[in-house]
């Protein structure tokens, strides 16, 4: 619905897969189509995450509702649609189901009429305009890096402070949508020189990025170790989930203490992720709750409430 008659920017994002610009024409043309008078505007952002894609038409306000074309961990033949609205609620179950019947209304339509929409190939995006505002998204991530790290309210000059510095990082993206983090943590003070599978790459040579698969842990463990690195973030395809790498053991000289080796390097996701986020918060908001969906452990529950004196909400999956 739009009463006030204004036009309407609807801003579409991929992740890597290769045939996410052809749905992403279909979705323009379509959208653009519905009111030929120009009250529709559609702007393609190219490789986007999924929260890049929620901060346009929320944190940023340059759109009034933002499609991300992605099948996250899925399969590389997949693909899909999450949407975003402008407005805080968001979209309901309702809101999906009434456009799941418009789009089976429509295509019965399209079929019993022997019409087959245009496309425009499978490198192009008809469109009203070509975007690219993952750097305005870029930015305010490192703003928030630094108003939280550093307890400042406005963002200082970015080679003052450096919250990052000293610290040696292995991104790995999975050549899914997230390689721009590297910019992100290196403007943030971070060596990130050892990062590995950063270009987007829709064949995924390395395997569908999944922060959670045994073959994308045990690269990033042992890139890890090579590099002697503080961290390792790995990130599924669209950057909306991710998981780390930590040393268990740290070595230090004894005279200087500075660390002498990392080693014993382990993930840290899933429900062990979550648990040192309880710790996080359960400092500096004792007594808040944790939602998570219904597949976590007794065991996190346990800790997050006994320990921590949480309380755990267990949502739908």
């Amino acid at each position: 619905s739009n009463d006030d008659n204004d036009t309407i920017t609807i801003a579409l994002g991929q992740d890597s897969r290769t045939h996410g610009m052809r749905l992403i024409d279909a979705l323009a043309r379509g959208a653009e189509s519905r009111l030929p008078d120009g009250s529709i505007r559609v702007v393609y952002t190219g490789i986007a995450t999924t929260p890049a894609c929620a901060a346009f038409c929320r944190l940023l306000n340059k759109a009034d509702a933002a499609v991300m074309v992605t099948a996250s961990h899925l399969p590389g033949d997949r693909n899909g649609l999450k949407l975003y609205t402008a407005a805080a609620s968001g979209m309901t179950r309702e809101d999906i189901t009434e456009l799941g019947v418009r789009a089976m209304v429509h295509v019965e339509a399209l079929y019993a009429d022997g019409i087959l929409p245009p496309s425009s190939g499978h490198d192009s995006v008809f469109c009203s305009e070509w975007v690219d505002w993952m750097p305005l998204y870029a930015d305010t991530l490192q703003q928030a890096v630094v108003r939280k790290v550093c307890g400042v309210s406005e963002t200082p000059d970015w080679d003052d402070p450096l919250p990052l510095r000293g610290l040696k990082i292995v991104l790995n993206p999975g050549n899914g949508a997230g390689g721009f983090f590297q910019t992100v943590l290196e403007n943030l003070g971070a060596d990130c020189t050892c990062s590995i599978h950063l270009e987007p790459d829709g064949t995924f040579p390395h395997g569908v990025p999944n922060p959670e698969n045994e073959r994308m842990i045990l690269e990033t463990l042992q890139t890890c170790e090579q590099a002697q690195a503080d961290l390792g973030i790995m990130l599924d395809t669209d950057a909306d989930r991710c998981g780390f790498v930590v040393p268990r053991t740290v070595v230090q000289d004894e005279t200087t203490g500075e660390i002498t080796k990392r080693s014993e390097y382990e993930p840290l996701n899933r429900n062990r992720l979550i648990a040192l986020l309880g710790v996080v918060f359960s400092r500096s908001d004792p007594g808040s709750a944790v939602v998570t969906d219904s597949v976590t452990s007794e065991g996190l529950t346990t800790f997050l409430q006994d320990k921590l004196g949480l309380k755990h909400v267990r949502y739908l999956k």
